[in-house]
């Protein structure tokens, strides 16, 4: 792994984070029921349980499960899902690191209007071989 994508995944969850639990305890969710509108094929819930997952936001952090939520939602076309799941194939969380998946998540991801992605996607790009 690239140190520098190792310290910009770091940094953007770092940051990301209390946004995260911000907007989750403002809305006070109930994660089961989350969980059942996610299991219905809802991409937002999908998305906003990987969100759980990733951050351990109100359950134990569980990157494998983060992962499977986010990568539901991704491929539905949620933006900012295919960004959480480029940010975890950059670095292996929860599934094999592999710079082209993360890239192409990511790429989408813009491709689909979450424009902050793009400083990552450039990083990545530059790193690859």
């Amino acid at each position: 792994m690239d140190r520098e994508i190792q310290e910009t995944v770091e940094m953007i969850l770092n940051a990301q984070k209390p946004m995260m639990e911000s907007s989750f305890e403002d809305t006070e969710i109930d994660i089961d029921d989350l969980i059942d509108v996610a299991e219905s094929g809802d991409s937002d819930a999908q998305g906003s349980v990987g969100l759980l997952y990733l951050y351990g936001i109100q359950v134990h952090r569980n990157y494998e499960k983060a992962a499977k939520w986010l990568e539901k939602s991704a491929r539905q076309g949620n933006a900012g899902s295919e960004f959480q799941l480029g940010l975890c194939y950059s670095i292996g969380m929860g599934v094999e690191e592999d710079l082209d998946e993360a890239i192409r998540w990511v790429r989408r991801s813009v491709k689909h209007g979450f424009t902050e992605g793009m400083p990552f996607l450039i990083i990545l790009e530059s790193c690859y071989d």
